[in-house]
């Protein structure tokens, strides 16, 4: 404080000089009335602001160490406790008014006060202008993420962890340390603004935001391409203006266009592919500075220019695609011993577009580098390295399945990011949907771009679902927001007066306020973003806190709640000693009650005087209803066929309803009873798989519509997995027969006929042909005989009754044809005639 008294001397001189007579004046004319005494209090106010310098910032200037450190509104505020003081001092006497404030009665009396009296010393400023500061630290370490690019944001978490600890934590317990000095406490304020807030500050600008990745990509990409074009048409110029002096030079005068747009249509691809590219910029950059080489012109002949040299390589590329296409299509057809398909086609069709990918690369290197190393073992070694080892398309599609179902498989996936054990409640229902739907689409997907166009969706609506984790972290920064503003003694204190404290237990309120503050916290995890801002919770907790005050005040009180233990022991009481699954809904309703009551603000476990009974009760429930699930379970057979499903099916329905009731199935169950009815749901997936083989293989040359049916009833029950592995010629042997009962629909001929009695029109049809190999029949409708016709409805009958619509004296004109679907495709018969009634 030494330094600080010197100011203040100094100081005190300008203050002496300027407002002398204002602090002399009061002692020989004392003030008639407390108006006139508050006028002259604040006339020495109003002086005493105006005799403190500040800087450009706002910030007051001293001769210490803590000159600019402390700010006007910091000051200001200072002097307005003082104001407040000495103001109602004034309101509480009669006469004499001018005493009230003769401490103050000149702008150095004020000074004095304001800088080293009780009310605030200067130590006290520092603090106040410390909390401004440090708030304006902590936001700008906590700035808006959103609009970075990746990259971006990453690099921001690393400078924020970094500023973190090397300058926010070291500035806050440096003025914090109980030794820590007013130059200390200065420098640390002064730390917190500049190595902070500015330094924050100035590394947001240089980070690049999407939208001027964007622009950036854009604009390389705009100039790549304008070099291609003003080069390639220059050299195009060259090519034709030189002097020809062998039969080569005169062949490339000749092809010059062509030979340049293929050269063209290259880059055009190099250029799109570096776009693509995680350095985009750089990548374009490069492109067209090998652009730039290729098409230069000053070569001491254009016939020799490099340009030949790299279009040789292109011809070269285009011998190798040739080369890839005929493996290509030589692996498609390549039969296993058994003389099924060895490849699947699109794993053929993926290891062929890899190597065109891989050819490509190679060529733009070979002409960055002027070399040429494209050679044949590039093809083979790539589509043997894709179909062989890289790929099936099935195993990649059970790598994506594991990972997107956070599944651990040594030697597949080590990945748990995604699993539903991350999540919890209602989230985890709706991840174990989300991986359901995305596995059922994996499994149907094509290609490998289908896969990862499934599975990057897959992980972006997972990743918009907050994870246990990221919930209790967002809980967590909303308990210290809700402090940070106030609002946990704010509760406390309007229970206290609107509530009250009589009748009601310090527990009730304990357990009030606490559920005001989880409706907040449940207000800010509704939002589903764990990147929320200080700021952004902090806006919508005072957005909530009606909401907040509302379940605050829901309470009973200690006599309510007296009464509702009693309704809930009653409910126990009234359960039978000797519990069977005939009272399982008491059990539960009972239970029900029980955990609702628990809910309540102040309620305890001992309030419910039965409720070991009804313990006893729900174990005793919770045994009956597992073993009659383990008695399923165990009567299932040791070999399973496919007559099982029914008894197999039930069984997992007990299963699942039992977890679903009681929770965690495997404590009643059994491991060992939840082991077997896996392997038997497994057996009969296989016997399925076996049954459907079975029956499709039977059909035969000539086979008959129920045997189809039946083969095609065995196929679709089958999982999709197993659709997908069953197979491929016997499926297209299965279509194939459809196919044949379909050519037999498409040949059905249709009579109709109509009949009409009061209110009805009946419309009937004979079949010339087999009428079993259709699917059904549908029917259409229309008031003019040419057109009109909207569909009125299908029936594998061969009549329909026409009810709806019907206006009396009115002609109505029906339609009729056979359908079947084959392969998810309807095939229709011929229309038959139209049949016509008037509507009695």
């Amino acid at each position: 404080m030494k330094k600080f008294l010197t100011v203040l001397l100094a100081l005190s001189v300008v203050f002496t000089y300027s407002f002398s007579a204002v602090g002399t004046a009061f002692a020989a004319t004392p003030s008639a009335s407390e108006k006139e005494s508050l006028e002259a209090f604040t006339e020495v106010v109003e002086a005493a602001k105006k005799a403190i310098a500040y800087d450009g910032y706002k910030y007051m200037k001293t001769d210490d160490d803590a000159n600019g450190v402390i700010s006007e509104s910091v000051v200001n505020a200072g002097i307005d406790d003082l104001v407040i003081k000495y103001t109602e001092k004034l309101s509480k006497v009669t006469s004499n008014w001018d005493n009230e404030w003769s401490a103050v009665n000149t702008v150095e009396g004020f000074h004095d006060e304001l800088f080293e009296g009780p009310t605030r010393t200067y130590e006290k400023l520092l603090k106040a202008q410390f909390d401004i500061d440090k708030a304006a630290a902590e936001a700008a370490l906590d700035p808006e993420l959103k609009g970075y690019t990746d990259a971006a944001k990453q690099a921001i978490k690393n400078q924020i962890s970094t500023l973190k600890t090397s300058k926010f934590d070291v500035a806050v317990n440096a003025f914090s340390a109980p030794t820590a000095t007013v130059e200390n406490k200065a420098n640390a304020i002064k730390s917190l603004r500049t190595d902070v807030v500015k330094a924050m500050a100035d590394f947001l600008k240089t980070q690049p935001t999407v939208a001027d990745s964007t622009q950036k990509v854009a604009d390389a990409k705009k100039a790549a391409v304008k070099t291609l074009g003003t080069m390639s048409d220059a050299f195009i110029d060259a090519v034709g203006a030189a002097t020809a002096t062998n039969a080569t030079e005169i062949a490339q005068q000749k092809t010059v266009i062509n030979d340049v747009a293929k050269m063209v249509n290259f880059f055009e691809d190099q250029i799109e592919a570096a776009a693509a590219d995680e350095n985009a910029v750089t990548k374009i950059n490069d492109v067209e500075n090998v652009i730039k080489i290729t098409f230069a012109t000053t070569a001491a002949s254009i016939f020799n220019a490099e340009f030949y040299n790299d279009l040789a390589i292109l011809d070269n590329v285009d011998l190798l695609k040739n080369y890839a296409k005929e493996l290509a299509d030589a692996k498609k057809a390549e039969r296993k011993a058994d003389g099924t398909l060895k490849y699947a086609a699109k794993d053929v069709e993926k290891a062929y577009n890899d190597v065109l990918e891989a050819i490509s690369v190679a060529a733009y290197a070979d002409i960055k580098s002027s070399s040429n190393t494209l050679v044949k073992s590039l093809v083979d070694s790539t589509m043997n390295r894709v179909i062989e080892q890289e790929y099936p398309l099935q195993s990649y599609k059970e790598q994506q399945i594991l990972y997107i179902t956070g599944e651990v498989k040594t030697g597949v996936n080590n990945d748990t990011t995604f699993a539903a054990s991350n999540w919890s409640g209602e989230r985890k229902a709706k991840v174990i949907a989300i991986q359901i739907k995305a596995e059922e689409d994996i499994l149907l997907a094509d290609d490998v771009a289908d896969v990862d166009a499934v599975v990057k969706k897959a992980v972006a609506d997972m990743g918009a679902i907050l994870t246990t984790a990221e919930i209790n972290a967002l809980e967590s920064t909303t308990d210290a927001r809700i402090a940070a503003l106030g609002y946990s003694d704010a509760f406390g204190k309007y229970f206290d007066a609107v509530v009250g404290t009589k009748g009601y237990s310090v527990k009730t309120k304990l357990d009030a306020v606490e559920n005001a503050k989880q409706v907040l916290r449940d207000a800010v995890v509704a939002a589903e973003d764990a990147e929320l801002t200080k700021a952004e919770i902090d806006k919508i907790v005072k957005e909530n806190y009606d909401k907040a005050i509302a379940a605050l005040v829901n309470v009973k009180s200690d006599a309510e709640r007296a009464e509702a233990a009693k309704a809930v022991d009653a409910l126990i009481a009234a359960l039978p000693k000797t519990i069977e699954i005939a009272n399982k809904d008491a059990v539960l309703a009972a239970q029900n009650a029980y955990e609702d009551y628990l809910g309540l603000p102040g309620a305890n476990k001992i309030d419910v005087k039965n409720r070991l009974a009804l313990s006893g009760a729900l174990s005793d429930l919770i045994y009956l209803e597992a073993t009659a699930v383990k008695n399923q379970i165990r009567a299932l057979p040791a070999t399973v066929t496919v007559n099982d499903a029914e008894a197999i099916e039930a069984a997992r329905a007990a299963l699942d309803a039992l977890e679903n009731t009681y929770g965690d199935y495997t404590e009643y169950a059994g491991p060992a009873n939840i082991a077997k009815l896996e392997a038997a749901e497994a057996a009969l997936e296989a016997a399925r798989v076996k049954d459907a083989a079975d029956k499709v293989a039977a059909l035969g040359a000539n086979p008959t519509k129920e045997a189809v049916e039946a083969a095609r009833a065995a196929y679709d029950v089958l999982s999709i997995r197993s659709k997908l592995k069953f197979n491929e010629e016997l499926y297209a042997d299965l279509l194939n027969a459809e196919k044949k009962l379909a050519v037999s629909v498409e040949t059905l001929k249709i009579v109709a006929s109509s009949k009409a009695v009061k209110g009805k029109i009946t419309i009937k049809w004979k079949v010339k042909g087999d009428a079993s190999v259709a699917d059904g029949f549908q029917v259409y409708k229309s008031k003019k005989s040419q057109k009109g016709y909207k569909f009125m409805g299908k029936t594998k009958k061969q009549y329909m009754d026409n009810k709806k619509g019907l206006k009396k004296g009115t002609r109505y004109f029906y339609k009729v044809r056979a359908y079947k679907v084959v392969d998810g495709k309807k095939l229709y018969s011929d229309w038959s005639n139209k049949a016509n009634r008037i509507a009695k």
